[in-house]
Parts: C-alpha cells; structure tokens; sequence
C-alpha cells in the first residue's frame, strides 16, 4: 500500500481451514512487526491479541450467532475491562460502552456498510462489522472469513468460491445489508427481526441511572424514574407497567385487528387502544395495555412486527 509517499507492507497469515491467524506489518529489512494473532472457535473469530492493543475475548448473542454481544479486554497489567456491544437490526455494532454504560465507540454506517463518522470517546479500537466481519484499517477492507468485502461498493472482491450455489451474482453481498447476512463469504441467509436495547442518543431515558447486570439483561430509566428491564436478546420487559391484559389465539400482528380484539375484552370498542394507551403485544397470543408515553419512551422493536416477521 502506498500513502503520500509512503509505502507500508503487510503479510496475513491462514491456517490450512482458511482461517487469517495473524496479520502483521513488514518493515524495510523483510522482518515481522506489529502482530496481531487471532483465535478461532470452529468459523467464529472469539479473540485478538496484538503488540499495540490488549487483548480481547469476544463474546456472541447465542453459541451459534455472529452477532457480537460483549468484548472482554485485558490490559498489560492483567486488568480485565467489560465492554457491551449495541448493534443495528442486522448485528452490524453501532456502540461500544463500559460496565458503567459510559460511551467508548460509535459509528453510523450506510446501507451496505460505508462508514459515515466514527467517534473514539476514548481509545477503544472497535474493528467488527457486519456479523463475521473484521475491518483491515490499512486497507478498509472487510474480512469476512473467506472472502474480503469492499463496503464503499457494497461487493465482494473475490468471487464466491461456492460458485454459482451461493448465486448468479459471484460478488454480490446479499439482496439487501439491512435484513441478510453472509458471515462466512459464502452463502447469504436471512435474519430474523432482532430486538433492540436503546441507543445512548436517545433523549428519553436517564442514561446514568442505566443499570448493567451479570445475565447480560438491562435496566434503563425515563426521566419520571420509571424503569423497563431489557433482557441479553434486547427484549423489554413491561410487564410490570401493564393496566390491562388480554388473551387471544385469533391475534396475527395486524394492530388494527389485535386492538379491536383487545379492547372488547376490556368493554371498549374500536380498533385503537383507549386515549393515552397502547396494546403491547408479549407474545403471539397475549397483551398488554400500557401508558403510551411509558411505550415510547423506550425504544424496542415492535413487538407486532416480531409476531408477522418472526
């Protein structure tokens, strides 16, 4: 690579799964410095360790998920630091914070994964992209496991080495970057609509009050002290809150017909919940009638679009 008149040299290394094991940087007598080593669990990438960054041990959703749920850093001094991941509907980590919930790292992304801004709060590299990706700053390429992936084109740089069963197109990522993955470079597949924790941005909660505990589970708190427990999967709980409830095997998603349901069984009509409330949907076949500003307050992926998505 060369950069206003300089060139740096870099060598990856794979073992014979085609796994990259370590990257390093090659200086002006062919010698090695600036490693950094990867650890693998079967295709998952679960720790880094480098002569210029502490050690981490990443930690995913579920055993066999690529969506990255904490990170635990290890200093020179063997001092262990926890760090929790915040990412968009498709994994893709938008926030990096502390045990304390204080912001370490964001960025905001387009579409297909082009960085817009990216903000160090403190020095905390965060180098994970779409679910099984890991960025290579001195190229801005993607590593995704068996192929390399250009996020200012949105494509492949390598054809699909499954060949034409991962597609006609040999270089595309996926139908769309929002709603599929590919975390090996092979084959896309689908999402499910995933539930998400609030953002740090938002103007609605009390963000030092946010509590973090041992499950992975978290609680925030609107500016009224009222609190809302998210579990390890982003799913809140407001149960606690609820005013009224009603059951039902005939409910589909549809808000409309959920509603109209809920509210004969409560003796009020119409297919929109009382003034000033809301059906919350908890499951396929059950709700709950909230406080509408409580419900919006925080933040959750709507749990009528779960029901018609899955």
């Amino acid at each position: 690579m060369e950069q206003l008149n300089k060139t740096e040299r870099y060598r990856y290394v794979y073992d014979a799964l085609g796994r990259r094991i370590e990257k390093h940087q090659i200086d002006r007598e062919g010698q090695p410095y600036n490693r950094t080593r990867f650890l693998w669990d079967g295709l998952r990438m679960i720790q880094e360790t480098g002569s210029n960054h502490p050690t981490s041990l990443y930690i995913y959703t579920d055993q066999n998920s690529y969506e990255p749920l904490a990170r635990i850093d290890t200093d020179g001094n063997q001092e262990q630091h926890i760090r929790y991941f915040h990412t968009d509907l498709n994994g893709c980590p938008e926030e990096l914070t502390d045990a304390n919930g204080e912001l370490l790292w964001e960025c905001s992304f387009q579409l297909w994964g082009k960085r817009i801004h990216e903000i160090e709060h403190q020095s905390v590299e965060q180098n994970l992209r779409y679910q099984g990706q890991y960025l290579d700053r001195e190229t801005g390429l993607h590593y995704n496991t068996f192929r390399y992936y250009d996020p200012d084109i949105g494509r492949f740089t390598q054809p699909d080495p499954i060949g034409l069963l991962g597609g006609l197109n040999l270089y595309q990522y996926a139908p769309n970057g929002l709603t599929w993955i590919d975390p090996w470079g092979w084959v896309k597949c689908g999402t499910a609509r995933k539930n998400r924790m609030p953002s740090k941005k938002n103007k609605n909660l009390d963000h030092s009050k946010t509590t973090y505990h041992a499950d992975g589970s978290v609680t925030f708190y609107d500016h009224k002290g009222r609190a809302v427990t998210y579990s390890k999967d982003g799913v809140a709980d407001f149960s606690p809150y609820a005013e009224q409830y009603a059951t039902s095997n005939k409910f589909n998603g549809n808000r409309a017909h959920d509603n109209k349901i809920a509210n004969e069984q409560i003796g009020y009509s119409g297919d929109k919940a009382p003034p000033g409330k809301v059906w919350h949907h908890v499951d396929k076949d059950y709700m709950i009638l909230l406080d509408a500003e409580l419900h919006n307050n925080f933040p959750h992926t709507g749990s009528a679009s779960v029901l018609i998505h899955g």
